[in-house]
């Protein structure tokens, strides 16, 4: 039943919402799942990892994407691409 009903399974109540636009110049850069999926195709990625980061970028999360990346080249993908999502907003007077 399950595996019969595709590429949707929705269950309870569901409320479809409009695309949130906030104005800020970077709406071009907030794609939903489907746009992604597109973007991937069109750069040939054939892995694509992610890192949701909450602070600032430095040398272990820099060393820890690379070797994922090389993993992933080692283990055979040709494009591997980084997806790379910051959670939170740094401010420089806080840390």
């Amino acid at each position: 039943m399950i595996l019969e009903s595709g590429d949707w399974l929705i269950g309870g109540d569901l409320e479809v919402l409009e695309r949130i636009r906030w104005n800020d110049g970077l709406d071009q850069f907030r794609l939903t799942p489907n746009e992604l999926r597109q973007r991937f195709r069109d750069i040939k990625a054939d892995a694509v990892f992610a890192f949701q980061l909450r602070n600032p970028i430095h040398n272990g999360h820099s060393l820890l994407m690379q070797t994922t990346r090389q993993l992933l080249i080692d283990g055979g993908f040709q494009n591997p691409v980084l997806l790379l999502h910051p959670l939170g907003m740094h401010q420089g007077s806080v840390r």
